[in-house]
């Protein structure tokens, strides 16, 4: 059973129980977003001490969260699934796991650079 504030059941302006369904449905995944960011991105906390600075890490979280799951989303178009199907946390691992990657393979190319250039 869900509760809502929704007061007009029937007329133009009322709502379908499948129409609140799906509305039900959304908010659902709004609030996962929102635990995903205050909890993955700890967003939860804000250390900085001036308004200025607050907003700017907060706008900061925003665009890693928006590039996480834009890289997210390209990751289901290929894999053939759903977005909603892959967790948020999977995808700060193989992001992360990726970055770490890509530093290792830039130091053993510079490490052989300097070899082969007897640094």
């Amino acid at each position: 059973m869900i509760v809502s504030t929704l007061t007009e059941a029937k007329g133009e302006n009322g709502v379908r129980p499948n129409e609140f369904a799906e509305l039900f449905g959304f908010r659902w995944n709004a609030e996962l977003d929102i635990r995903s960011i205050k909890t993955h991105l700890s967003l939860h906390h804000l250390p900085c001490q001036s308004p200025e600075m607050v907003r700017i890490e907060f706008w900061v979280t925003m665009v890693a969260y928006n590039a996480i799951r834009t890289t997210a989303f390209g990751s289901v178009q290929i894999a053939g699934t759903k977005p909603r199907e892959v967790s948020f946390f999977s995808c700060c691992q193989f992001g992360l796991a990726a970055w770490d990657a890509i530093d290792f393979k830039r130091g053993v190319e510079h490490r052989s650079h300097c070899v082969r250039n007897g640094q």
